[in-house]
């Protein structure tokens, strides 16, 4: 289990109004035609994404457990969260369309990116999981990638 990031970006009052405006209009297209702001559609995906050990043990701030109704508040929180200019919940999605992996990239007050790369999509394996705290916060921020 991973330890919470330290790292915190001190922003002036312009900088952050204009990073809310960016999240709440982030285009997950830029990061690719599979990219999608996580839904209400991907919760049993998610279940089955999170529930291997490999994608979700090193998570220590995952919702579990990992049920229908526990997902669908944390989809919910992260809409709204959006919507308040605070952070991203995406799902990439395989060939298919099942979820693949997942990134929440929050830029309010919890300060940290989290990533799970889930499973390699061409050969259904486990993938490992990655956490850092954002490299970089910027005004010009428009995407989960730069900002995070």
């Amino acid at each position: 289990m991973s330890a919470p990031p330290k790292t915190r970006l001190q922003v002036s009052v312009e900088e952050e109004m204009a990073i809310r405006a960016a999240v709440r209009t982030a285009d997950l297209a830029l990061l690719g035609a599979r990219y999608r702001l996580a839904d209400s559609s991907h919760v049993e995906n998610l279940i089955a994404l999170l529930s291997d050990p490999a994608v979700s043990d090193p998570i220590y701030d995952l919702p579990r457990p990992f049920t229908h109704d526990v997902l669908s508040a944390w989809i919910s929180d992260a809409r709204g969260k959006q919507a308040r200019g605070e952070a991203i919940l995406a799902v990439s999605l395989d060939e298919e369309g099942v979820v693949a992996g997942y990134s929440i990239s929050p830029s309010g007050p919890s300060d940290r990116q989290q990533n799970s790369r889930g499973r390699n999509a061409p050969t259904g394996k486990a993938g490992a999981a990655e956490r850092s705290a954002p490299r970089a916060v910027s005004a010009g921020c428009s995407t989960i990638s730069a900002c995070g």
